[in-house]
């Protein structure tokens, strides 16, 4: 589902004869929006009566989605519109389910094979996307970028889903009642974010945000029109910071004990912020692929070092709600970037212009590091709980969209 539809949606829309700058739009504002509005994806299921119920609805909400791209015409005025529309859906369903997922599979599993059922899970999901990614990469690229190619791709991503969904169908319901807690109103939201820790977090990670969401999302057109290169040289730059990052991402722990986290963010955050620059040169696609790999070890880095601070600074039944909320902020963030971005890239931009718009995407993600020596994020608790991934997407620019499995094992800490 991923690795043959989601990932290509820019690329999409570029054979579908829209503009370079609706290309980067539409690969950040469904995420963004719908980032947004799953605050109150628990007052939305409040009627449906067991988690599994939610989850395999929302599976099958996804793949409708991926049909109704293949049946989404380009030659009606709202047509730009309609696809926004559909990819909001699809992303919400996506992420609204995350929470009741996570309760739901930590209480139908033994306690004690959670560990190995999650890192399983994780080492197929990273085979099967790596696959896909380049799969889907080449098959476009021999079907000349030609519509019918992604049509197709959507339609196996869709078929994908939906078995995905018939197979959720198949696992039982939950043994007892474990409540997922609602995200609360607005007025939670402004007691919360006035909590120090929770400001300083959010406003490192939610700048940090805002500067990629300026630049990182006119790579694909960048890449495809301005560089010309092709989708199988796409896709290569795509699964380039997934590799590294799932290579080096059990390093970062070991980093953050040996250099704390507000050491191991700046030097993360300098490896991600000097991406963009890189693109500004018109580098060749080998050099390109190497300063991916680079961006996809720096992101690693950085996401763990803030989901390490999200989840040991709140309780276990707190967390779900935090992450929520940040999630929250960080589509707020999005939207905003990518919209100034496509204000500053305009209608028919030259790649001088996109060179611009990556210095200023470079200098807004560098500046979180000032707040970073402003706040006591020095210490670092030494801790035994392992932590779980699950990839709910993939940027071009950082390789996975990950959001973190609501599960720690505490058994570990006990021993």
């Amino acid at each position: 589902m991923i690795g043959l539809g989601e990932t290509y949606i820019s690329a999409f829309s570029l054979s579908f004869g829209f503009s370079e700058r609706y290309s980067g739009l539409v690969g950040v504002v469904p995420f963004g929006l719908a980032s947004i509005i799953q605050i109150f994806s628990t007052k939305i299921f409040s009627r449906f009566r067991t988690r599994k119920n939610i989850v395999v609805f929302c599976a099958f909400m996804q793949a409708l989605c991926l049909f109704s791209l293949i049946l989404q015409p380009n030659d009606i005025p709202w047509a730009k519109e309609g696809l926004i529309v559909i990819l909001i859906a699809y992303w919400f369903f996506g992420m609204a389910s995350g929470p009741f997922w996570n309760a739901w599979l930590v209480s139908i599993i033994p306690s004690k094979k959670l560990p190995d059922f999650f890192a399983k899970r994780g080492m197929v999901n990273q085979l099967v996307l790596i696959a896909t990614l380049v799969g889907a990469g080449h098959f476009i690229n021999v079907g000349n970028g030609d519509i019918k190619s992604f049509n197709i791709l959507f339609f196996i991503a869709g078929i994908a889903r939906l078995f995905s969904a018939f197979s959720l169908m198949l696992h039982p319901e939950e043994e007892k009642s474990i409540v997922v807690k609602s995200a609360g109103s607005i007025e939670c939201f402004r007691k919360w974010i006035l909590d120090k820790n929770v400001s300083s977090l959010i406003l490192v990670v939610g700048i940090f945000r805002l500067g990629v969401a300026i630049g990182a999302p006119y790579f694909t057109s960048f890449f495809i029109v301005q560089m010309k290169y092709s989708y199988l040289d796409y896709s290569l730059a795509i699964i380039a910071p997934f590799i590294s990052r799932a290579l080096f991402f059990r390093y970062s722990e070991k980093m953050l004990h040996t250099f704390g986290i507000q050491k191991s963010l700046i030097v993360n955050i300098v490896i991600v912020s000097l991406l963009p620059l890189t693109w500004s040169f018109e580098p060749s696609l080998y050099w390109l692929i190497f300063s991916q790999l680079l961006s996809g070890i720096g992101w690693g880095g950085f996401e763990y070092a803030v989901l390490f601070r999200q989840i040991e600074d709140f309780e276990s039944d707190e967390r779900s709600r935090v992450l929520l909320w940040t999630n929250f902020v960080i589509g707020i963030c999005s939207v905003v970037g990518v919209v100034f971005g496509s204000f500053l890239l305009g209608k028919s931009p030259a790649i001088e212009t996109y060179k611009e718009l990556f210095y200023l995407s470079t200098i807004i993600r560098f500046s979180p590091i000032i707040l970073i020596f402003l706040i006591d994020w020095k210490s670092f608790r030494k801790s035994s709980k392992q932590h779980f991934m699950r990839i709910i997407g993939v940027r071009p620019n950082k390789g996975p969209e990950i959001r973190p499995i609501i599960y720690v094992d505490d058994e570990a800490k006990d021993k």
